[in-house]
């Protein structure tokens, strides 16, 4: 009897001691929304990687021996400055020979033509005939036609030379040789590296959402990670498609580094918590 009661007792102290968690369980839970993908997208920062806002391969356009480089890789150049210099003797040669073709040919034509006109007047003075006449015209197309192919090879004779001489397309500064002085290059081969980094772009993916409010010229901030500076750039490019998969689109913010304080292939974070301003539309 004594252990019913007690039994009877450890049950009573239990559902007294469960009955609050138990009534707390009852109640209807508190409504909770799971972010959206966007949503979790937008608060995810945004990483950011720089590149030149120009860059470009120079090709030799003639076969030749790398003679010199005039510059140095890191060094700057302006616009039109001799960059790479081939082995030119062998154009020099053949730009000479051309020129005295021209000259032949020239001289050719010149005197077809005299022909032809003292031929045309002696027929008409009955003194010619018409088959010398027809001969003499035939000189003269011959002679146009050679002077016309020899003026054509002497044009390739002068630009082959010109390309002996690579001139930079732009401000900037050699990042990569990749042939080396005393070597030979063909055609379409390979020679230099060059970028224009007085302006970066910084290159970064935006969630498909934001495409909607993103105008060009619009100011972003970004934070490089290598100098932790922040810089004020605007936006130059925005991508015309979105990334399915990510739903993401390409945006490029242009930075001003005319100091070439940054450098090509740092990497930085958009900062979301300045609010971007419209750039002013110029009048």
């Amino acid at each position: 009897m004594k252990q019913t009661k007690l039994f009877w007792r450890v049950v009573i102290v239990l559902l007294t001691a469960f009955m609050p968690l138990a009534a707390q369980d009852s109640k209807p839970a508190s409504s909770f929304v799971p972010k959206s993908w966007e949503d979790s997208l937008a608060e995810m920062p945004v990483k950011v990687v720089l590149f030149p806002i120009r860059q470009t391969i120079i090709s030799a356009e003639v076969d030749g021996v790398i003679t010199s480089y005039k510059f140095k890789e890191g060094e700057h150049f302006q616009k039109g400055d001799l960059v790479v210099s081939l082995d030119d003797r062998s154009y020099i040669q053949r730009l000479e020979k051309a020129k005295s073709a021209v000259t032949e040919a020239q001289a050719g034509y010149d005197f077809a033509i005299k022909n032809l006109a003292r031929n045309k007047e002696m027929l008409e003075k009955n003194i010619g005939s018409v088959q010398e006449v027809e001969r003499c015209e035939l000189e003269r197309d011959v002679n146009l036609a050679k002077l016309k192919f020899n003026q054509s090879n002497l044009k390739m004779a002068e630009h082959e030379l010109a390309a002996c001489s690579i001139k930079a397309p732009f401000n900037g500064r050699i990042v990569r040789k990749f042939i080396q002085e005393f070597e030979y290059v063909r055609m379409g081969g390979q020679l230099v590296g060059l970028i224009d980094d007085s302006r970066i772009l910084a290159v970064m993916h935006l969630p498909s959402a934001d495409k909607r409010t993103l105008k060009i010229d619009q100011e972003m901030r970004v934070k490089i990670d290598e100098t932790g500076n922040v810089h004020l750039g605007k936006v130059y490019e925005i991508s015309a498609e979105s990334d399915p998969a990510s739903r993401t689109f390409e945006v490029k913010v242009v930075l001003e580094n005319a100091d070439r304080q940054l450098s090509s292939g740092w990497s930085g974070q958009l900062i979301r918590d300045v609010q971007v301003v419209p750039a002013k539309e110029t009048e």
